[in-house]
């Protein structure tokens, strides 16, 4: 049994259903490109981009591949897309730029699978800590700097 599912975050006003099931996973930013939903697949190693426009049916084309079992992902208030790379240890930024060209903003974690950004550019990476032996919270500030937020909540993470 595959338990590894895909991530899905979208902004749109034209399915906030689904708007909404995905900001239950990770809030996107007010940046994210309108009609836009971006999904990561781990098993593929891919993220993929479904829209602009958004519609119904509409095929997804490949916004990044080549990954290591890509989680969780997020936009900072600049429309930058930052990815968790699990088995890797590294978190991604692809610059909301033409090309969207990828550059490694952290590495050395424990597994991340889940990102958020906040207002003042921080990013908060949430990592099972090598097996859930130490699960935590690791806030990474926008010149690099790495600190446990939260350390050890003595839980199993959860997908989905």
């Amino acid at each position: 049994m595959n338990t590894k599912r895909s991530r899905i975050i979208c902004r749109s006003a034209v399915i906030p259903e689904l708007a909404l099931a995905a900001a239950l996973l990770i809030a996107p930013a007010a940046s994210a490109p309108a009609q836009s939903m971006f999904m990561s697949d781990p098993a593929a190693q891919i993220i993929y981009e479904f829209g602009s426009p958004l519609t119904p049916g509409s095929p997804p084309s490949v916004f990044a591949s080549g990954l290591n079992s890509p989680f969780g992902i997020a936009f900072d208030e600049s429309g930058n897309l930052y990815e968790a790379d699990y088995n890797s240890g590294n978190v991604y930024k692809f610059k909301a730029s033409a090309g969207n060209p990828k550059s490694l903003f952290a590495s050395g974690l424990a597994g991340p699978f889940a990102v958020a950004c906040d207002s003042a550019g921080n990013v908060y990476v949430g990592c099972d800590g090598n097996n859930n032996t130490n699960p935590n919270i690791t806030k990474i500030t926008p010149g690099g700097s790495q600190t446990i937020f939260v350390s050890s909540w003595g839980g199993r993470r959860h997908f989905g």
